[in-house]
């Protein structure tokens, strides 16, 4: 992950030319006023190695890849 300071941020979102995401921390992200409740999921190792290489090519971690994934699942499922 880039790091730059919160001018530069500003300047380049307003710009609207570049991808912002680059330079923010996704596993670290939350929603304001929404609860977050622990679940279990038993995966195989080869699915797993498979959302770590995908949470490396991202720079985060394998909970917001999947975390990811599951909030654009529900959402194309509530379409």
């Amino acid at each position: 992950m880039a790091r730059i300071d919160a001018d530069e941020l500003d300047r380049i979102f307003d710009e609207g030319k570049e991808d912002v995401l680059q330079y923010a921390d996704l596993s670290t992200l939350t929603r304001l006023g929404q609860d977050r409740h622990l679940v279990s999921v038993g995966l195989s190792e080869e699915l797993i190695e498979s959302i770590d290489q995908v949470a490396r090519s991202q720079g985060t971690d394998r909970q917001a890849v999947i975390e990811g994934w599951l909030v654009d699942g529900a959402q194309a499922a509530s379409a």
